[in-house]
């Protein structure tokens, strides 16, 4: 049975590994075999995708929002939902936006804070 990602599509394999149907990795070549296999079940799982589904509804409801107030939000972790953000920006559904001057990033005090938006 031929694997899916995120949007039901099936997954590319390459020597690498998986790869998703925008050709990225779906863990690194330098990952442990773990990192693959759970990269594997998420995709099998649904998991990705039910979590996408989550992000993108909170996107929807809340414009604007950062990546921890989506993960404040939604109850995912904040990495799953900046992956799950990357698949949903890939895909055309959400984009990026930077904030406006004085919203500044606590990790990166000298950027501003990024912004996601659904695409209608």
């Amino acid at each position: 049975m031929k694997q899916l990602d995120l949007f039901g599509e099936p997954l590319e394999r390459s020597d690498d590994g998986p790869r998703d149907i925008y050709g990225m990795p779906l863990a690194r070549r330098t990952d442990p075999v773990t990192s693959h296999q759970a990269a594997d079940r998420m995709r099998t799982s649904g998991a990705a995708r039910t979590h996408a589904e989550k992000v993108l509804a909170f996107v929807r409801a809340n414009p604007g929002s950062t990546g921890h107030e989506i993960a404040a939000g939604t109850g995912l972790a904040q990495v799953e939902v900046i992956r799950r953000l990357g698949d949903l920006q890939r895909s055309g559904e959400v984009e990026k936006r930077p904030a406006p001057e004085g919203r500044r990033c606590r990790i990166k005090p000298h950027s501003r804070q990024s912004l996601w938006f659904a695409i209608c």
